[in-house]
């Protein structure tokens, strides 16, 4: 409905509709972290192993952004092999959220809850804002960040402009 709205508002300068999408925000006193033994930090000696995940997550490489989550990298690993990873992505010096992805043969089984918290953790003894940000459509992500104790605060919807829409 809302694309259909944006699309009739905007006209030839609609090109689509992104979201919605969850905000959340953690009370660091609504977190508990349970470590789990699958998980790791994930370093240089594991460059093709985190090689392997990306092939093996084909296009939701990019959406899970973990190109941008840069710091405190965690991976659940499964004989040698990365089933899930996670990362922290600054928004600011003081603020950020995890990006989190796993492998789609393997969804469902609290792999990317586990390397979520793990990286939540490593955050919160830096002093960081932790903050979410995922589709509403991405029911796992949205999950994740409900069982950690986030709070949605905010949803919001992008609308992307066509740069070529003709001249009135």
């Amino acid at each position: 409905m809302l694309p259909t709205f944006w699309a009739r508002a905007l006209g030839h300068d609609f090109e689509r509709a992104i979201g919605p999408a969850f905000q959340g925000c953690l009370d660091p006193a609504r977190f508990e972290h349970k470590p789990n033994s699958s998980v790791r930090p994930v370093d240089d000696s594991d460059r093709a192993a985190v090689e392997q995940f990306r092939a093996a997550c084909g296009p939701d490489w990019n959406d899970g952004a973990l190109d941008k989550a840069e710091f405190w990298r965690r991976a659940y690993f499964e004989d040698g092999l990365i089933t899930s990873m996670a990362g922290y992505r600054a928004w600011a010096d003081d603020a950020g959220d995890p990006c989190v992805l796993t492998r789609s043969d393997v969804r469902s089984g609290g792999r990317g809850a586990a390397v979520t918290a793990a990286v939540v953790a490593e955050a919160l003894a830096n002093g960081k804002l932790l903050l979410y940000q995922t589709l509403e459509s991405n029911h796992p992500a949205v999950r994740i960040a409900l069982s950690l104790g986030y709070d949605r605060y905010a949803n919001h919807l992008a609308v992307r402009l066509n740069r070529e829409a003709p001249e009135p």
